[in-house]
């Protein structure tokens, strides 16, 4: 079904490197994952692996995710709040798709639009951060995101499933 697609699309991100399998409700990842995951997915998925000589002060080196973080900073995917990552922090949505568009952006795979008129749909369009509009009306021009009930929720955390279903969407731009 549906579950198993998404699935799918987040084992596909991950090709040879790491597995995301089902989870039943009752072993739910902690939200910190998701910015993990994302730039895990990422830097994965776009075969991201800029050298770098700093990484953020709060990414341990020894922690399975440095590389990941280190290249999309170098890439100029991933910027934190200039020292710091939060890697244990939630994501919210409209950090999840900036992130993902800086990415697809720097690979060619979207196009950047100024034209805001595509986020006129959503009621909520006026709690987008400055810092994220071009990311989000270019995502959504892409359709890659949707939204839901006229809203597309950019502050609220991003969950398991946006990340999934965004992946398969992105997936789809490179193939």
């Amino acid at each position: 079904g549906a579950s198993e697609k998404k699935i799918k699309g987040y084992n596909e991100c991950f090709r040879d490197s790491v597995r995301i399998f089902p989870m039943s409700e009752k072993r739910l990842v902690p939200d910190f994952y998701h910015i993990i995951l994302h730039i895990l997915i990422l830097t994965n998925m776009l075969s991201i692996k800029d050298t770098f000589t700093e990484n953020f002060a709060d990414v341990p080196a020894d922690s399975y995710y440095f590389n990941a973080i280190g290249s999309a900073k170098a890439a100029g995917i991933a910027s934190g709040d200039g020292q710091n990552f939060m890697p244990k922090s939630t994501i919210t949505r409209q950090d999840l798709i900036t992130l993902a568009y800086r990415a697809f952006l720097a690979k060619g795979y979207i196009t950047e639009t100024q034209d805001m008129t595509s986020l006129d749909i959503f009621v909520d369009k006026d709690s987008i951060s400055t810092y994220a509009k071009t990311a989000m009306t270019s995502m959504v021009k892409a359709g890659i995101i949707k939204g839901s009930e006229n809203k597309v929720n950019p502050l609220g955390n991003a969950t398991r499933a946006e990340v999934a279903v965004m992946c398969a969407k992105l997936l789809e731009l490179i193939k």
